[in-house]
């Protein structure tokens, strides 16, 4: 079954671009110095690699655990898959050693 385990990032990248949208815009309109602003601006840059960064570490563990849990259950099923082969291989020893025995008229 699918599960959606996504939403967190999703909702934290959407936050991020709203508030540095919101905050280029207040820049613009602010009456500061052109030195000021750049550094403002370079300040809101940094903060904002550090939070994709931080984003960027979320959606590799949440990546991980799907895989984690993809290889799980393909182990599982190839367990399973032994186990059947395993009984299907064992059934037909018995089959053909009831049909030899019936040709030969042995019962052992």
């Amino acid at each position: 079954m699918y599960n959606n385990d996504n939403s967190g990032s999703s909702f934290t990248l959407g936050l991020l671009a709203g508030a540095a949208l919101g905050a280029g815009l207040a820049i613009l309109y602010a009456p500061k110095a052109g030195s000021e602003v750049r550094g403002h601006l370079r300040r809101m840059g940094e903060d904002a690699v550090s939070s994709l960064g931080e984003v960027g570490r979320s959606i590799r563990q949440s990546t991980e655990k799907i895989v984690d849990r993809g290889r799980d259950a393909v182990n599982e099923v190839a367990r399973e898959g032994e186990r059947a082969f395993d009984r299907a291989t064992s059934e037909v020893a018995r089959a053909t050693n009831d049909i030899a025995n019936r040709r030969t008229g042995s019962t052992l």
